[in-house]
């Protein structure tokens, strides 16, 4: 079951990134960002890096560089405590939810996008 939820992690960032459906930017925000919290660690560390230097997103996705790295040291912070789980899964939520509301000045999406990945988190 994990390999499947690491092989669908990469599939939503690849659609994210490459577009082949033309969706709007909201909706690969989203793929992107869904794809990224069920990738394997060391596949976030790669596309944190893979993200940083060439923004596949474009102009309007720069903000998500500082959300994955938010994200990656709440991962590493939290990866070896079970006790912080309920701290983790809600500190992830805030940073989603914050990082696309000041990005995107969109609260509806962000509470979309932040409400999904919740309910993900919820489920491991």
């Amino acid at each position: 079951m994990e390999i499947f939820k690491n092989l669908l992690g990469l599939v939503l960032i690849l659609l994210a990134w490459f577009n082949p459906f033309g969706l709007i930017f909201p909706f690969r925000l989203a793929f992107f960002i869904l794809g990224f919290d069920l990738a394997r660690w060391i596949t976030k560390l790669l596309l944190f890096v893979i993200n940083f230097f060439f923004p596949l997103l474009g102009e309007k996705g720069l903000f998500l560089v500082w959300t994955l790295l938010f994200l990656l040291v709440l991962e590493f912070i939290f990866s070896h405590s079970k006790i912080f789980k309920a701290l983790m899964i809600t500190s992830k939520l805030l940073v989603i939810f914050f990082s696309v509301w000041f990005g995107l000045k969109d609260f509806q999406l962000a509470l979309i996008i932040a409400g999904i990945d919740l309910i993900l988190n919820l489920k491991n």
